[in-house]
């Protein structure tokens, strides 16, 4: 099978060459009609099945791209790439970073001595994706609830 890129450049050599051909006909058959109505005829048909055809060649092309509605991160791919897909299936799972819950469990011991309200305290969040980045937590800390 031929990959999408060499198909669709195919299609659009095909498209301009036939179109070329049914100009150069059309031509002949308006200035002196030395060539048959059939195959001025028959030049149009094949400039007008090449368009088609270039015009599905691209749309393939455009729907071999995802765009997502948002920014964010791939957090897991669920097909391989270049694999056929079908509509509606899952391909990968976004993360989008604005909007980032993280919940953690601290110790007792830890807060054992903190006063019940922290305030103006600046906590990071290290993730393992993102090997060299930390993330400030806005807002993160504004009650500490003893049991």
């Amino acid at each position: 099978m031929m990959p999408i890129t060499k198909y669709r450049s195919v299609q659009r050599w095909l498209n301009n060459k036939t179109r070329t051909d049914y100009s150069r006909v059309e031509q002949l058959w308006q200035r002196s009609q030395a060539v048959a109505k059939a195959e001025v005829d028959k030049q149009r048909t094949a400039m007008d099945v090449a368009q088609a055809d270039y015009a599905l060649a691209k749309k393939d092309f455009d729907d071999t791209r995802l765009v997502a509605p948002f920014s964010g991160v791939i957090t897991k791919r669920y097909v391989e790439n270049y694999s056929n897909v079908k509509d509606k299936e899952p391909i990968v799972s976004l993360q989008d970073l604005n909007d980032l819950e993280i919940m953690i469990n601290v110790p007792e011991r830890v807060v054992r001595n903190t006063p019940k309200k922290v305030v103006g305290y600046a906590v990071f969040a290290f993730l393992g994706v993102f090997y060299s980045v930390s993330f400030l937590m806005m807002n993160c800390i504004s009650t500490i609830l003893f049991a």
